[in-house]
């Protein structure tokens, strides 16, 4: 499912954008390790897309080359959990894509609604929603899945007593070892 690449909705979730950025390499590198006299990464990538921040933790900035044989389809698919069929419409424009490009997931712009404003460097490719597997759980088949444990379980009886005789036996050992130790140290 497509969703718009420059709005993000009040805490959303489980969605992927592309977008396309016209950087030099050696700029691209400099922004990915940031000197201690230059902004973070977040704000560097934040300014990108014309807002505060970015988290870094939740954003890929890389070259395309650098996926090889997998591709952008490849990653969105096996990597971000995108349905195939809200890829493959795209599959040619993706495939012909060249240079850097910036993945951000929701959580990479925090919980509050943006309108996003991307620098000219900046062309937004496309947003995707991620691909949610229903869960259904199957039933056990095997006698040990059979049946209820039982709540009721009694616990023995303690002797409170007993518990109270080995206290007075154990005080005076206890008493012998402290006053060794110390009487062995003086």
């Amino acid at each position: 499912m497509m969703v718009d690449p420059l709005r993000i909705g009040p805490d959303e979730r489980g969605t992927v954008r592309l977008y396309a950025v016209d950087i030099d390499p050696q700029d691209r590198k400099d922004m990915l390790r940031p000197k201690p006299d230059t902004p973070p990464l977040g704000a560097r990538l934040g300014a990108l897309l014309g807002v505060d921040w970015i988290d870094p933790d939740h954003a890929d900035l890389f070259d395309v080359a650098d996926l090889e044989s997998l591709g952008l389809p490849g990653l969105l698919i096996d990597g971000a959990g995108i349905a195939e069929a809200d890829v493959a419409p795209l599959r040619p424009k993706l495939l012909g894509i060249e240079g850097t490009v910036l993945v951000v997931y929701a959580k990479g712009f925090g919980e509050a609604p943006l309108d996003l404003r991307p620098s000219p460097m900046v062309v937004p490719i496309a947003a995707f929603a991620e691909h949610k597997t229903p869960i259904s759980f199957a039933p056990l088949n095997s006698d040990a899945a059979e049946g209820q444990l039982e709540t009721d379980v009694e616990e023995p009886p303690q002797n409170a007593y007993l518990t109270v005789i080995l206290a007075l036996l154990a005080l005076p050992i206890f008493v012998l070892l402290v006053g060794a130790i110390v009487w062995g140290f003086s």
